[in-house]
């Protein structure tokens, strides 16, 4: 505190000088000030930058280029940000790197190149050729390197005019003197797009062998999993890429935790030149170091099994590793597993091990997660469809409904509906099951009515989404028998996914207009479950049954049946009094949050402006849930909206619009 209050002192005397005289100051005291007068002197002395001319905006800038590692990030943040100041600060480092004598400034060319990281400008990397050549001065021409190295890394997000000037920079380097070649900034720059870096990949295409010789000797120098990483890269490239792949090959003494890095880099694999380069060694790998490794990596738990996992199935290992390293898996997290799948069901291409990789794809069908053991089924029914076949008595009582529905398949022989399965979106499975439809519709229909028999939820909902519920009529209600009485004992037997496919059932029989659905609806009235009431309800009022049907609901104990039978009665007589008395208890502040939640869903689609007050207070409410309290916002804009646009404007409805108004 002392050290800051000096400072401030120091500062408002500096103040007070002439701005030649704070210049010399600012040129002289920076470089070497503390962290507490830095924090003082650094604002002003980027102020004085706009004050004098050319000339002397390059010696201020002289002395925060050599404060600049120092200074805090959230100043330099603060500068950056600001437009002006920005434009400023990058014209007066660039004219002062253009004066700059690099060997004889050897502070102020440490800060430049620090600036360069923080604010890019083709000026300063203009300077990293002359810096990289003066290897006698190692603190600079180390900069230099990390300087290269990490706008490299950034090439893409850089301006077009640094990616020209970073091109430049990489082209002049001293590429034939293997005492003064950089290996590390080249090659992060050869990493950059042709089109980003013409200029290196012009001398990379060009005949210069010297030249080329001497940069396979700097990739043979890269060395540890940092080295190995760059040297992954590299494999792509067709100069270079024996001596990388010799890089990757070399045996190295190092734990997993450090090799984490490098099999998280398995992306790289997925370009083709990189993986037949590094299979055409992968004796040598194998056999050396990473073969080990990948397989102890395989062991543990988390990313780095799976990545190890991704790296056996690019690389292409031997089938009987490959299958032992898939039978390790099973205990592995859900996203290792489908890794898992995958090489068994490559390794299953090979006759010597299918017998192997079939057992042990087999014990993936009955994984925990739907995803994986659907993934599994599908391998394994495209490679051995009589295994599978053998096994579909128990994948039929499978809990998951991709299963079913592929053992269902495999019993009549048919092919597995893919549609009905998988992580696609609901709008690619119904356009995939619409060309299904055109080519061989009987065949496309007879797939949909055993995957609702089997007890599919998407295949009920796509035959909604495709209005062919009528073809699927028979299946559903098959499906409501076994679910349907209303007998509480029946919820030891829906349990989850069973109870909300009869609900979805309900919903699809809406669509129907014959007496069996409507039969079959009445007797789900009675259901123990409220979302099967609340959805046979909302299906009978869309088939035009009687207002006394439905004002059976309104004494329901589940809030969502009774919304549904308001909205349903208030859409056939907006001023009903049943309801709208039954919908303004809902509303009230006694009654619970579920209550209130499907009270304001009614309002919202309805439009009942009577109910404005009540909205309205439910939205001012502070100490109520804030959930309940966006919605009630989110019907109260819906409610102004609709009433500002009414023909007439009554005393109710102007005293609704006041009450929403004031919320």
């Amino acid at each position: 505190m002392a050290e800051l209050l000096s400072a401030t002192a120091m500062a408002q005397r500096i103040g007070r000088m002439p701005l030649r005289l704070r210049v010399a100051v600012w040129e002289t005291a920076l470089p070497v000030a503390g962290t507490a007068r830095l924090r003082v002197y650094a604002p002003m002395a980027v102020a004085d930058l706009w004050r004098g001319g050319e000339a002397l905006a390059v010696r201020v800038a002289s002395g925060l280029a050599s404060a600049w590692p120092r200074i805090e990030p959230s100043l330099k943040q603060a500068w950056l940000a600001e437009a002006r100041t920005a434009a400023g600060l990058r014209r007066a480092f660039q004219t002062l790197a253009q004066r700059l004598d690099v060997f004889k400034d050897v502070s102020v060319t440490l800060g430049l190149l620090s600036v360069a990281l923080d604010a890019p400008v083709p000026g300063l990397i203009a300077l990293l050729p002359q810096a990289l050549e003066g290897a006698a001065d190692a603190p600079v021409a180390e900069a230099a390197e990390r300087t290269v190295l990490t706008l490299a890394k950034r090439w893409r997000e850089l301006p077009r005019s640094c990616q020209e000037a970073l091109d430049q920079a990489v082209a002049m380097l001293p590429l034939r003197d293997a005492a003064l070649l950089r290996a590390t900034p080249l090659l992060a720059a050869l990493l950059a797009p042709p089109a980003l870096a013409p200029r290196a990949h012009a001398w990379l295409a060009a005949e210069d062998e010297a030249g080329h010789m001497a940069l396979r000797r700097a990739v043979r120098t890269l060395e540890g999993v940092e080295g190995k990483r760059w040297a992954l890269r590299l494999l792509a490239l067709p100069v270079v890429r024996r001596a990388a792949a010799e890089v990757v090959a070399t045996p190295m003494q190092v734990s997993l935790p450090q090799l984490a890095p490098l099999l998280a880099d398995w992306h790289l694999l997925l370009h083709p030149e990189r993986r037949r380069r590094l299979g055409a060694v992968s004796g040598k790998v194998w056999k050396n170091w990473l073969r080990s490794a990948v397989e102890e990596a395989v062991q543990t738990q988390g990313q780095v099994a799976a990545d190890a996992c991704r790296w056996l199935f690019l690389l292409g290992a031997e089938r009987r590793r490959m299958i032992v390293a898939a039978e390790a898996l099973v205990s592995r997290d859900a996203h290792t597993r489908s890794l898992a799948v995958r090489c068994l069901a490559s390794a299953m291409d090979s006759s010597m091990w299918s017998d192997a990789a079939r057992a042990a794809l087999l014990d993936y069908c009955f994984d925990n997660e739907a995803w994986v053991a659907a993934s599994a089924a599908r391998a394994l029914l495209a490679r051995a469809p009589a295994t599978f076949a053998q096994a579909s008595a128990k994948l039929s009582r499978s809990p998951h409904a991709s299963l079913r529905v592929l053992s269902c398949k495999a019993c009549c022989g048919a092919p597995a509906p893919r549609t009905l399965h998988g992580p696609q979106p609901m709008w690619a499975k119904a356009a995939s099951f619409r060309r299904a439809l055109e080519a061989d519709r009987d065949q496309a229909l007879a797939q949909l009515r055993s995957a609702v028999r089997a007890g599919s939820l998407t295949a009920i909902r796509l035959a909604v989404r495709l209005a062919i519920v009528e073809s699927v009529e028979l299946e559903l209600l098959q499906l409501l028998a076994s679910g349907a009485d209303g007998v509480r004992t029946q919820q030891e037997q829906l349990k989850g996914e069973g109870t909300r496919l009869v609900a979805t059932a309900a919903s699809a029989l809406g669509f129907l207009r014959t007496q069996a659905s409507a039969t079959a609806l009445q007797r789900l009235l009675s259901h123990w479950d409220g979302r099967v009431r609340a959805n046979a309800l909302e299906s009978l009022a869309r088939r035009g049954v009687s207002a006394q049907a439905l004002r059976s609901g309104l004494a329901d104990r589940t809030p969502r049946v009774r919304a549904n039978a308001c909205a349903a009665l208030l859409e056939r007589q907006p001023q009903a009094r049943q309801p709208r008395r039954t919908l303004r208890a809902m509303l009230g502040s006694d009654a619970p949050v579920e209550q209130r939640r499907s009270a304001l869903w009614v309002v919202e689609r309805t439009l009942a402006s009577d109910f404005a007050q009540e909205v309205a207070q439910i939205a001012q409410d502070a100490a109520g849930d804030d959930a309940l309290r966006r919605r009630a916002r989110r019907c109260a804009r819906r409610l102004l909206a609709s009433m500002a646009c009414a023909p007439s404007a009554s005393a109710a409805v102007a005293g609704s619009c006041t009450a929403l108004e004031e919320r």
